[in-house]
């Protein structure tokens, strides 16, 4: 899930993540990974917000899903990452 922020032009860090195991994952199989946005809440002011929600699949090549997760994640700024600072959530 955390590859899909790379396209949405952000950084971020996973604030919370779930995992539903639906069935076992099989070794040395071919896997289907699928990641996909689900929202970007505005901030009160309408302008966009640091929270990012996406889900995440694992599936067998013939789409039997076997793996399903949820995450948020935080946008943060670059500048205070490399100053080695956090930034709150706002």
């Amino acid at each position: 899930m955390s590859k899909l922020n790379r396209p949405l032009n952000v950084l971020a860090m996973t604030r919370h993540m779930e995992i539903d195991y639906l069935r076992p994952v099989p070794l040395y199989k071919p896997l289907v990974l699928i990641g996909r946005h689900l929202s970007r809440p505005a901030k009160a002011d309408g302008t966009p917000g640091r929270k990012f929600f996406h889900q995440g699949e694992i599936q067998l090549p013939d789409g039997t899903v076997l793996a399903r997760s949820k995450g948020l994640f935080i946008a943060i700024d670059e500048k205070l990452l490399a100053a080695g600072l956090a930034q709150t959530e706002t």
